[in-house]
């Protein structure tokens, strides 16, 4: 399966049921009251994490995803059923985007987030029924749900995460000291996606990730460029893998960790800080045996050699590994979250009026629109429901002002109606 890690998507929750306009009919009570059932809340879209997901293939491919609508109100005060929530499960480290701005990290087991709010469902007119009016012929149609766009991207998160130039030996690392089945291969760019392997033989549990190979001017999207780099931010610590040969020198390795810790600089500075250790990989192949791990002592960091191969100082590695885990700060830095997806307020006043021709003016504007949708003009007492809100915000007064004139034509949505 293709690994995914970026998807735009747009989620459309569910509608919430109409209301009914219904009155009681019973035997020998030929006046019953009003009796109209409520209509039922639409369900929202909700995004939860689930480890055992670990990419967007599957979301990627649907581009549309729609919520449960609620069901229509019913006779005899019955409320309409209310719609169940539909959701989603991506995986951990799914970051959320809408307009460009990040509004939502997923970064641990089970976490939700509600992408999209359902509508409220309408009112029966059993619900309108007060001292003033007891027999009510008032409804309301179900709000409808939201619809959000917005782009999802995937941050592998991962305990300590292996990176350095292609072809280093980070995937065959991988293969030797936990349980990834990844696969490695004597060529450049052989990981192409991130690898996650659990720790073999560990007191704790460590989860390694394996990742794409850098190369210079990646933080400018050359080779795999920034999405290599994207998911290396979710891991807690970083180890620098740089392979041996037997050409290497102490100027070439110096040349190649220079060129790998600026690509991180000019990515995320903070990056370089979560560096914990230094492996030369390829040890057996290396025949300059006066080779000195000490050349990166000015980065404070400490530096050993291994061989994937061969496994010589892997026992040391896997110590070092729990060593990392063990000191380092196990949260994972979040930068945004928030619970919901605001709503617009329907009381927002946003009124655009257009004089579309002699006789003609269009009223837009999602406050007027909302309640276009909202009142069903199927009874007198809902047209004057309609009407008044009309008049409250001043619609009809806005029109005189800029040359309306008695007779001519209001459109509002799918309502034409004269201006008297």
């Amino acid at each position: 399966m293709k690994f995914i890690d970026k998807a735009h998507i747009t989620f459309k929750a569910g509608n919430g049921g109409n209301g009914i306009l219904d009155f009681h009919r019973e035997l020998y009570m030929p006046k019953g009251g009003p009796s109209g059932g409520n209509g039922g809340d639409g369900g929202d879209i909700i995004l939860k994490t689930n480890h055992n997901v670990n990419n967007l293939f599957d979301i990627k491919n649907k581009r549309k995803i729609y919520g449960n609508n609620g069901l229509i109100g019913g006779v005899n005060s019955k409320h309409g059923k209310n719609a169940q929530d539909k959701i989603i499960h991506v995986p951990i480290g799914t970051t959320i985007y809408k307009n460009n701005e990040l509004i939502c990290e997923l970064l641990y087991e089970d976490e939700e987030f509600i992408i999209a709010r359902g509508g409220k469902g309408g009112r029966g007119n059993k619900s309108f029924a007060t001292s003033k009016n007891p027999v009510p012929k008032l409804c309301e149609n179900g709000d409808i749900g939201e619809t959000t766009k917005v782009v999802l991207n995937l941050k592998t998160i991962s305990d300590v995460g292996l990176f350095g130039f292609p072809n280093v030996g980070k995937t065959s690392i991988l293969q030797k000291i936990t349980n990834s089945q990844a696969k490695a291969a004597n060529y450049n760019f052989t990981t192409l996606s991130p690898n996650l392997g659990m720790v073999n033989n560990s007191s704790k549990k460590i989860v390694i990730g394996d990742m794409p190979g850098i190369i210079k001017g990646a933080h400018e999207g050359k080779g795999l460029g920034i999405d290599f780099l994207k998911h290396i931010e979710k891991s807690k610590s970083l180890v620098l893998v740089m392979g041996l040969s037997e050409n290497s020198t102490m100027t070439s390795l110096l040349k190649e960790y220079k060129v790998l810790i600026a690509e991180l600089k000019h990515f995320n500075e903070k990056l370089v800080k979560k560096i914990k250790l230094i492996v030369l990989n390829k040890e057996d192949l290396t025949t300059n045996k006066t080779l000195d791990n000490k050349i990166f002592e000015k980065t404070k960091v400490k530096t050993m050699y291994l061989s994937s191969k061969t496994m010589k100082n892997h026992d040391i590695f896997l110590k070092e590994l729990e060593n990392i885990i063990q000191n380092s700060d196990n949260e994972i830095v979040r930068e945004k979250i928030i619970q919901t997806i605001e709503l617009p307020s329907n009381e927002l006043i946003d009124i655009k009026i257009t004089h579309h021709s002699e006789k003609v003016w269009i009223i837009e504007g999602k406050t007027i629109e909302y309640w276009v949708k909202k009142i069903p003009l199927i009874s007198e007492q809902n047209e004057q429901r309609f009407l008044s809100i009309i008049t409250k915000l001043d619609i009809e007064n806005e029109v005189l002002k800029r040359g309306g004139k008695p007779d001519d034509t209001i459109i509002i949505g799918s309502i034409a109606y004269d201006l008297i």
